[in-house]
């Protein structure tokens, strides 16, 4: 299979035609000539007759494929089929690199032939309408083994533009849109974190996070086991999972006003007509100190849930001044994806200690500047540098979490071997509570272990101020 045509951006090329020329580099190779009919090249390659002939047409008028007739007569015509040398120089020029769901992207190839040979016309027309709404045609396959093209972890894809796609599906912005709706209402997309796009403010690309046990994917089989993972403490209490980011607010609110703090609880008095002013003074001491005592216990929960301050400290406004553009969101959803990446990629690593923020792994820390790259003035400067390390450190702080957490399971299930396996992690809602689902999935060449699921308890710190303590509310500075 040549998968450097799901990074093919020529336009003129509708996803039919697309999914055409990827399903004949499967079967036969782009640089293989096949004589057949036309009923017979339609099958092999698992396309209806409406699709084939929609981007045979097309692939013949735009010169991507030349077709000569070489038997008449008595029965269907036979043909020759091949590909274009223009196209083969074409491709010969993109990047090779194998993609880390090339199992996938074949299997899923492999399905679409197997179930296009099993299907027959009176079992189409007996399906109902839900069935017909789930079949998917050649742009759905499409669409799906290009996001799978461009993970770079299983079960993740970031950094590809809306606009990206379009390029690369050949779909317009309307097909796009259903087609993206349809992977979803399936299934195959758990969770999509649109991207924000400004123009001077910074921007970051979506992230959509996969349904590794879906069966397009690898497959409920895959999973080997579920850790769910709940909070000790009081409701509304935050873990290092559902507080991250919350905790790096607090902690930089907290930091950007400590002076403005000290000096408002200087100012608090207590006045009291009844009492002496021995006795006031006393009372304005006490009071200034539960103030400060609230204070430090708050930044105390906060950094509880953190990579140590000094990350944190140099990009204080950056974070602040990110969530007032309302980039929360998909930045929380960016720092999840690359403590999945490190658990999934870099287990090894994580195990002996390698790979902290003051030497990060090049291939994630690689990933952080290209997906926050417009986020700081100047890529190289000092500031993009911290940004980055912060970044860097808040994921590898998590993943380290999540480490320990499979940890508690390898004390009681010891044929664990997670260096093989395949992360995902996901927000649960059960009676009123926030838990979180951490899968671990094995490919059948790995050697698939069915483990019993778990579940664990974790610390959780209430990160949220008393109304009657922010000595800051509506005294801040625009």
């Amino acid at each position: 299979m040549d998968t450097r045509i799901l990074h093919y951006v020529e336009p003129g090329l509708g996803p039919e035609e697309r999914w055409f020329l990827l399903q004949w580099s499967m079967v036969f190779g782009l640089d293989q000539m096949l004589t057949c009919t036309l009923l017979e090249l339609n099958n092999r390659l698992g396309l209806s007759p409406q699709h084939a002939k929609k981007a045979l047409a097309s692939l013949k008028v735009n010169g991507y494929l030349s077709c000569e007739t070489v038997r008449h007569g008595r029965g269907r015509p036979v043909s020759s089929h091949r590909v274009s040398s223009r196209l083969l120089r074409s491709l010969e020029k993109l990047d090779a690199t194998i993609p880390p769901h090339q199992p996938e992207i074949e299997a899923l190839c492999r399905n679409a032939i197997t179930i296009r040979a099993s299907r027959k016309e009176k079992t189409q027309n007996l399906m109902s309408g839900e069935q017909r709404s789930n079949i998917l045609v050649p742009a759905t396959y499409w669409l799906l083994t290009v996001l799978l093209a461009h993970a770079d972890t299983p079960g993740i894809v970031r950094g590809v533009s809306f606009g990206n796609l379009r390029s690369v599906t050949g779909m317009t912005k309307e097909r796009l849109k259903s087609q993206l709706s349809k992977l979803k209402k399936l299934g195959v997309i758990a969770n999509h974190e649109p991207g924000v796009l400004r123009s001077q403010e910074g921007s970051m690309r979506s992230v959509f996070f996969l349904n590794l046990a879906h069966p397009l994917l690898m497959g409920e089989d895959s999973r080997g086991l579920s850790v769910i993972i709940s909070s000790t403490g009081r409701p509304g209490n935050k873990n290092f999972l559902s507080g991250f980011y919350d905790a790096a607010l607090v902690a930089s609110e907290v930091i950007e006003n400590a002076e403005k703090i000290r000096e408002k609880i200087d100012e608090i008095t207590v006045v009291d007509l009844g009492l002496e002013e021995h006795e006031a003074q006393w009372e304005s001491m006490l009071l200034k100190n539960r103030y400060a005592n609230t204070y430090n216990h708050l930044l105390q929960n906060a950094r509880s849930l953190l990579p140590p301050l000094k990350f944190l400290e140099p990009v204080v406004d950056e974070v602040l001044e990110f969530h007032r553009l309302g980039m929360g969101s998909i930045l929380k959803a960016h720092i999840l994806s690359y403590a999945v990446m490190l658990l999934s990629n870099h287990w090894v690593e994580i195990e002996h200690g390698r790979g902290k923020p003051s030497d990060p792994i090049g291939s994630i820390m690689t990933t952080i500047k290209r997906d926050c790259s417009s986020l700081v003035v100047a890529d190289d400067s000092q500031d993009a540098v911290d940004f980055h390390t912060f970044i860097y450190a808040l994921a590898h702080h998590l993943a380290v979490e999540l480490y320990y957490v499979l940890k508690q399971v390898e004390q009681q299930q010891f044929d664990c071997d997670f260096a093989v396996a395949f992360f995902s992690v996901e927000p649960l809602k059960h009676e009123g509570n926030e838990l979180w689902k951490l899968d671990v999935h094995f490919r059948p060449s790995d050697g698939v272990m069915y483990l019993n699921n778990v579940l664990i308890s974790i610390r959780s710190v209430n990160i949220s101020l008393p109304v009657e303590f922010n000595v800051l509310a509506g005294g801040k500075e625009n």
